[in-house]
């Protein structure tokens, strides 16, 4: 098992390389012993690097829905400790191909009953979420590399064991723990960044007054204060900086945060907060009920956590959004995308929301620019073969 982890100070890598376990939770009554021996390896002195999936939450809280699992639902590396790098050890070509498993007709359908559901006042917002899917070429960590080039975030992670390998540059902090003092991050709120400075800015500026993705965002910052009330200290929990705007890439972002004081373990803190209520909605049980009816397959490691423990109570985990999950066996990549669906939603903007956060896969993705010789007579010269080509 192999772990590159951007480190706190977000200056550089930590890489983490042979390690002496790797837990591993194929099922449901496997996973808190899996996060107990974990947080039991860091009180001895070890550091910690991992996932947990998406359809671990019925293991955590047996009344949350999900679809039967396909890979782990939840893999540690045990380590002695790890090498510091400025850069990554990665400069060679690579390249994926991905196009939607599901059509905009069906995606903006599934909104429309979504939304017959929100009438019905079942719930207040929902997160669906759709998969790209396709092959990719060259080395797992050439791609990464490559990925996070074109979108540099504070928690980007790549994990590689066996036939799996995770590209993930998440923006999003699903929360850190500093000794007693627990930070959230939700991130709610998208709009698309523009080639042009005035378009651009007058994005950023309608999501920032944009009263749809303000209440979105407040919502889900009113579950997390809700959640954290239930491991943290009377009278500790405070919401910070609401609704600011973080600058990626190929998007504007709209993030809150939210903290308080906890001496729960590691477990307990993923019984309360998994999965991250921003990729969920709300309220919790009864959402995740809808996406598991509307959302055909298992989410798998996309909208679960990625993320490290060190000693001393510091653990730093994020939601597992940006992230390319690659099968090196098969030659297979995966993508998830998606976005909060709420009652006066737009489905054809809601579906564009979503593969505007695909775009920074246009940077590992291969562009070719095909030269023709075009004849007034006889039209394209060897025609066929350009096509074939093509």
């Amino acid at each position: 098992m192999q772990c590159f982890i951007r480190d706190q100070a977000n200056t550089g890598w930590e890489f983490f390389d042979n390690p002496l376990a790797v837990l591993i939770a194929t099922k449901a009554e496997e996973v808190r012993s899996v996060l107990d021996q974990v947080e039991t390896a860091t009180q001895q002195g070890y550091q910690c690097v991992g996932y947990v999936a998406y359809e671990a939450a019925s293991a955590l809280d047996t009344s949350l829905a999900v679809h039967p699992s396909k890979r782990p639902l939840a893999v540690f590396g045990i380590f002695k400790s790890c090498q510091r790098l400025t850069t990554l050890p990665s400069n060679k070509p690579s390249a994926v191909w991905l196009r939607p498993v599901m059509s905009c007709e069906q995606y903006t359908s599934k909104i429309q009953a979504i939304k017959t559901r929100l009438a019905h006042g079942e719930s207040y917002q929902v997160n669906l979420t759709h998969t790209l899917q396709g092959s990719y070429e060259g080395e797992p960590l050439d791609l990464f590399a490559t990925l996070y080039d074109a979108q540099p975030t504070a928690y980007a992670a790549f994990l590689h064991l066996n036939d799996l390998a995770i590209a993930s540059v998440s923006p999003e902090l699903f929360f850190c723990l500093d000794g007693d003092q627990i930070t959230t991050q939700p991130m709610k709120g998208t709009a698309p960044r523009a080639s042009n400075a005035e378009e651009d800015l007058a994005n950023k500026h309608a999501l920032e007054n944009s009263e749809k993705d303000r209440s979105e965002n407040i919502m889900i910052v009113d579950m997390i204060r809700n959640d954290l009330g239930r491991i943290c200290q009377p009278g500790t929990i405070t919401a910070d900086n609401l609704f600011a705007i973080e600058s990626l890439p190929t998007v504007w972002q709209q993030t809150s945060s939210v903290s308080g004081k906890t001496e729960a373990r590691f477990s307990d803190i993923l019984s309360t907060l998994f999965p991250c209520a921003s990729i969920t909605g709300a309220p919790k049980k009864r959402t995740m009920e809808i996406i598991n009816a509307l959302e055909d397959d298992a989410r798998g490691i996309y909208t679960g956590c990625i993320g490290v423990l060190k000693p001393d109570r510091s653990m730093r985990f994020s939601v597992a959004i940006r992230t390319l999950v690659l099968d090196t066996d098969t030659r297979s990549a995966s993508y998830g995308i998606g976005g909060g669906i709420v009652w006066d939603s737009a489905p054809l903007s809601e579906w564009q929301e979503s593969l505007d956060k695909s775009k920074l896969l246009n940077g590992v993705s291969p562009m070719l620019l095909e030269t023709m010789k075009y004849d007034p007579r006889d039209g394209v010269v060897l025609l066929d073969r350009h096509i074939n080509r093509l």
